[in-house]
């Protein structure tokens, strides 16, 4: 007799082990194992492979698997068995592989594996799902940062999400690294990249320290080149509109909006002070210093 679990893709499953209560009938407090899966076909959902719908809770009975592995010769250590498909096996160790480099590099982070740090990079890289999959989609969508997958050009705005900041060429350089990795396994170009691959670009990547105000003080004072102690507000837009990676007018538009704050509808001229030096330039415009 066969059972349909789900009639689409199985999305998750979990494993839990329980601990019966001790009672006249059964005389012990055996261990049940239970099997979670949630996956599709759903009712009201659409046909959508990516639906949670349906929530199904299996007891795995393992008397019928010591039966089965007695009377199946090849499951006993006196018969071996080799894969019917090599390229499948090859995936599943790249992915292992993936995965114990992850848990290594996460190590290094504060918190280590479960802190908070690599708690926050995974509820980032699951936002980054949602907006490549729709932010405005009515049906279900699909978040997995175990097994899932996120478009390469996503991976920079989850390095600036949790605080790093990369320039247009550092995050030129994260997508070639991305692609070298990909031909010393002598694999195609990726165009996605799941959570583990991500979180050992964020530790080879990250700063070891935060941006200080010694930093921006040590760039005004390159800017200024002895000339005084502050920079005019015409000049530092001029800067920024002609040097290094140059911003252009409606990126200043948007960093207004954005830095200004909720529905205050600044323009660069008032965000920007008259005069500019380090100080300022922090505690108005990027709001590194509290008023007190």
């Amino acid at each position: 007799m066969g059972v349909v679990a789900h009639s689409g893709k199985v999305l998750q499953i979990a494993v839990a082990a329980t601990k019966r209560l001790i009672t006249a009938e059964n005389g012990s407090g055996d261990t049940e194992t239970f099997v979670f899966a949630l996956g599709g076909g759903g009712v009201g959902f659409g046909d959508s492979e990516n639906c949670g719908c349906i929530l199904s809770v299996w007891r795995v009975d393992k008397s019928s698997l010591r039966r089965l592995q007695t009377s199946d010769p090849s499951s006993t250590g006196s018969a071996t068995t080799s894969s019917t498909d090599p390229e499948r096996d090859q995936k599943k160790a790249r992915r292992l592989a993936s995965k114990r480099l992850a848990f290594r590099m996460a190590g290094l982070l504060e918190g280590g594996p479960r802190g908070a740090l690599v708690n926050a990079a995974r509820d980032a890289f699951a936002f980054a799902q949602l907006t490549a999959q729709g932010e405005l989609a009515s049906s279900d969508r699909a978040v997995d940062t175990r097994y899932g997958t996120v478009p390469v050009s996503s991976v920079a705005g989850i390095f600036r999400a949790l605080g790093v900041y990369l320039t247009q060429r550092e995050a030129n350089d994260v997508s070639v690294e991305i692609r070298h990795c990909a031909e010393l396994n002598k694999l195609p170009p990726p165009t996605e990249i799941d959570f583990d691959a991500f979180l050992v670009l964020f530790v080879n990547r990250r700063p070891v320290r935060d941006i200080r105000l010694t930093d921006l003080e040590n760039a005004f004072a390159i800017m200024l080149d002895d000339e005084g102690d502050f920079l005019s507000r015409k000049s530092l837009l001029e800067m920024l509109k002609t040097s290094g990676e140059a911003v252009s007018d409606l990126e200043l538009v948007e960093i207004a909006r954005v830095l200004g704050g909720a529905g205050q509808n600044k323009s660069i001229k008032d965000l920007f002070p008259e005069n500019v030096n380090a100080k300022n330039f922090a505690r108005d415009v990027l709001g590194f210093i509290s008023e007190g």
